[in-house]
């Protein structure tokens, strides 16, 4: 038999707090009301409820009605912004319904998140290229988008709702871990048993440098990055592994 949608009386919390921010964006709400939305709010994400894992992608929606929500998400992000997210304008621009949300995110950062991550590419890294080249291409994929107005929108939103909440920020740390930290520890072991860096190589230093000056100017000086600045990042990185 079929899945009785029906005799769910009640949304579970990761609807019913996607119901919350919304309504909190709603006009006509009095400041109590407000207090009491958020208050409610803080309860049902309390440290008691926290999960240390974030929920794969529910596969019972479309993938076009998946993929159509964060394309909407992306536009609202790259137009207002995380901190001037409106859900509202999402649910405007799609078919998509708070259950259908819910089914897929338990909150708006993760959405925010996974939305900004699909579009990201993984990184094309071969290890028979010079070690600058490797270096490179593994950064590759964050800088093509910060090179664009629109593109260092979508990163700073990442970066703000995954520094929001936990769960999406374990999302993005994950994906960072399989996407970029992973290949470069196979890099710089390949390096050092070429002998082309030191064997007493730290992969998170490395990480830190390589990547550290892409956030800076993402999140801090809130502008396009050139290609000079993506070169001074990575000669800074080979003078660490160097050194």
């Amino acid at each position: 038999m079929g899945k009785n949608v029906s005799a769910r009386t009640e949304p579970n919390p990761g609807c019913r707090r996607l119901m919350q921010q919304i309504a909190l964006q709603k006009p006509g709400h009095s400041a109590n009301e407000r207090e009491e939305l958020m208050l409610d709010t803080a309860t049902s994400n309390s440290i008691i409820e926290f999960h240390p894992s974030y929920k794969p992608l529910n596969d019972e929606f479309s993938s076009a009605s998946t993929h159509a929500l964060m394309s909407a998400t992306r536009r609202e992000l790259a137009e207002n912004g995380w901190r001037g997210f409106d859900l509202r304008n999402v649910m405007n621009n799609t078919k998509s319904n708070v259950t259908m949300l819910d089914q897929k995110w338990e909150s708006l950062a993760e959405l925010a998140v996974e939305s900004v991550l699909d579009i990201v590419e993984h990184p094309s890294v071969e290890l028979h290229l010079p070690l600058v080249e490797q270096l490179s291409r593994l950064i590759d994929p964050f800088a093509d988008m910060a090179r664009a107005s629109t593109g260092v929108n979508l990163l700073r939103g990442l970066l703000l709702a995954a520094g929001d909440d936990q769960t999406a920020g374990i999302m993005f740390r994950d994906h960072l871990n399989r996407n970029f930290r992973r290949p470069l520890k196979q890099i710089l072991s390949e390096g050092a048993a070429r002998k082309e860096v030191r064997h007493t190589y730290d992969v998170d230093l490395a990480m830190d440098i390589l990547f550290g000056t892409l956030w800076h100017r993402v999140l801090i000086m809130r502008g396009p990055l050139s290609e000079t600045t993506i070169t001074r990042a990575v000669t800074a990185t080979m003078d660490h592994l160097r050194a």
